[in-house]
């Protein structure tokens, strides 16, 4: 299992923003910390920060499709991915799959949409009904 990045160490955590080409962004702003904010990262469960990234994406997902024209259905778009996303996330981490995974799920949610998961899963659901009747 990787290492996860301690909050506790910030020297750890400025090696790691500095491999990643992020130490700069304090030079930019001095008075903002990004050590900060990777903490906060680091120290999120990971069904959360996959809610976090699903909401995320969904949100610049309808903004660049432009499919949700009121605000108010963009909002509860993200709400509807991030939600969805918490869910998987927490389904995998109780089957034991790693917290990278379930990020990579809220990612994926966000970018099909509510409406595509919707359909997969009824789709599945009908599926299975039809094997138990058969």
């Amino acid at each position: 299992m990787p290492r996860k990045i301690i909050a506790d160490d910030p020297r750890r955590l400025r090696c790691v923003l500095r491999r990643c080409g992020l130490a700069r962004v304090g030079s930019l702003m001095p008075d903002k910390d990004p050590i900060l904010l990777a903490g906060l990262w680091a120290i999120l469960p990971d069904p959360v920060r996959a809610a976090i990234v699903g909401a995320l994406v969904a949100l610049i997902r309808v903004m660049y499709d432009g499919s949700e024209p009121s605000i108010v259905r963009r909002l509860l778009e993200c709400a509807l991915c991030g939600a969805i996303a918490l869910c998987v996330a927490s389904g995998a981490q109780a089957l034991g799959i790693t917290g990278d995974i379930a990020t990579f799920a809220g990612g994926a949610i966000g970018l099909v949409g509510a409406d595509t998961v919707r359909a997969w899963a009824k789709r599945i659901a009908e599926r299975r009904i039809r094997d138990i009747e058969s």
